[in-house]
C-alpha cells in the first residue's frame, strides 16, 4: 500500500514538472516571437 502511494505521488511529480517545463520553454519562444510585435504596438499607441 505504501509502495503504491509513493509510486502514485512519484508519477505526479513528474507530470508535473515536466509539464510546468514545456510550458516554460513554450513561452519562451512565444516571447522571443512576440517581443518585436509588442515594441511595434507600444510606439504607435
Amino acid at each position: 500500500m505504501k509502495k503504491t502511494i509513493f509510486y502514485l505521488f512519484l508519477a505526479i511529480f513528474f507530470v508535473t514538472l515536466t509539464s510546468f517545463s514545456v510550458h516554460k520553454f513554450y513561452m519562451g519562444i512565444y516571447q522571443v516571437n512576440y517581443a518585436p510585435e509588442k515594441k511595434n504596438a507600444s510606439n504607435y499607441s
